[in-house]
């Protein structure tokens, strides 16, 4: 009995040791370092169409520059000049983005003078019916907020960002048909599905430094009526 009780006695001293050693480790472990808001900004564009960056990545560094080369004429002397040309209010977008066609996808590069303070809260004022908001991702300088209904492929989202120079949109063009379009008198595109993916609506504010964008499996005009009542909400 004794010798029973005395062994106990040591499992249970090598026990306590082994933990208290174990803590003392945990304890040393350097803490994961912060994640930057730019990191983030990217990390929202990568799971927005991972697809895309992949066919980036494995694309050989001569076609990477000569395609980006590419795209940047065509977007200024093409694209650009033509939209300049019949619309006044589209030529105060020349110095705060640049619009890239790739293969996969379309990408929205913002430049110009970076936004100052805190991001304003912005809501649709307008959802169909037996629609609520189930998520409320806020980011530095960008917020995904996600709208479910009974059906889950029916889901709403709905994000916006400050333009910050470095940041941007990509958007799949591959199952999209794209056309310009105004929301309430703001410039933005269009991205009629040609497939059973989500209609995508993007535009950007210049006059307050904001891009919005909204996507959902929803015919185009209940789309656009979302769209036209998203509003600052306090």
């Amino acid at each position: 009995m004794n010798d029973t009780k005395e062994f106990f006695q040591i499992r249970s001293a090598l026990l306590q040791a082994n933990l208290q050693d174990y803590q003392e480790a945990l304890d040393a472990v350097p803490q994961s370092p912060a994640v930057s808001s730019a990191h983030r900004r990217w990390e929202k564009k990568f799971l927005r169409n991972p697809a895309a960056f992949r066919r980036r990545r494995d694309r050989a560094p001569w076609a990477k520059a000569l395609r980006t080369a590419a795209c940047l004429m065509l977007a200024a002397c093409l694209s650009c000049a033509a939209l300049l040309a019949t619309n006044a209010q589209a030529r105060e977008w020349v110095a705060r983005w640049i619009t890239r066609e790739n293969d996969t996808h379309t990408s929205y590069d913002f430049q110009g003078h970076a936004p100052t303070g805190e991001l304003d809260a912005w809501a649709p004022a307008y959802l169909p019916e037996g629609y609520v908001e189930t998520e409320h991702i806020d980011l530095d300088g960008m917020v995904d907020i996600f709208y479910n209904t009974d059906d889950p492929e029916q889901r709403i989202h709905f994000s916006y960002q400050f333009m910050l120079p470095g940041s941007g949109e990509d958007l799949d063009n591959e199952h999209h048909t794209i056309s310009d379009i105004f929301i309430n008198g703001i410039y933005g595109q269009l991205y009629t599905a040609t497939d059973d993916s989500p209609n995508m609506l993007v535009w950007f504010d210049e006059s307050s430094g904001y891009s919005f964008f909204l996507a959902a499996r929803l015919p185009v005009q209940e789309l656009c009526k979302i769209a036209e009542s998203i509003q600052i909400v306090k």
